[in-house]
């Protein structure tokens, strides 16, 4: 398991657990792919599960973590990399060829499909703005800042 703090009550339950991101911020620190990989190799790691988050959203972490001769615990790269697109994962139906069931369904918010928080705008002069926000927190976790806008329907029914 990494860590960015010694005080995190979650690395007890953890057989092993490795501190990252010493001079960085939490979330630099979780997303710092190379530190990653060398404290994994240089600690004869097996296998890599990289969580429910930012790097389980990020093809290129997968392929690096295979590239380093580490077992991957997740989807292949490739499915990956068409499930964080929303509009390539419509038009390959990934959720139905990965056969698991999913959270939500392939009309969900690109947002939602990386966990991020949906960027609701009621004023057109906070558009701009909004998308700005979500690219740049997308751009952070992600290492992509596309974006997808689409209409809100408040009680469809």
């Amino acid at each position: 398991m990494i860590i960015k703090q010694i005080s995190n009550d979650t690395f007890k339950m953890a057989d092993k657990s490795f501190l990252v991101g010493r001079n960085l911020g939490p979330i630099q620190a979780y997303l710092d792919v190379e530190e990653i990989i060398n404290i994994a190799l240089e600690n004869g790691v097996d296998a890599i599960h990289p969580g429910y988050a930012g790097l389980a959203r990020r093809s290129d972490f997968a392929q690096r973590v295979i590239d380093a001769g580490i077992s991957f615990i997740g989807p292949s790269p490739t499915a990956i990399a068409w499930m964080a697109d929303k509009l390539v994962a419509r038009r390959r139906n990934v959720y139905e060829a990965c056969r698991q069931p999913c959270k939500g369904d392939i009309t969900s918010s690109l947002a939602l499909l990386r966990a991020l928080p949906v960027k609701r705008t009621c004023f057109y002069i906070k558009v701009a703005e909004a998308f700005e926000l979500a690219s740049q927190e997308a751009q952070m976790l992600f290492g992509d800042g596309s974006l997808i806008a689409e209409k809100l329907i408040e009680q469809p029914r």
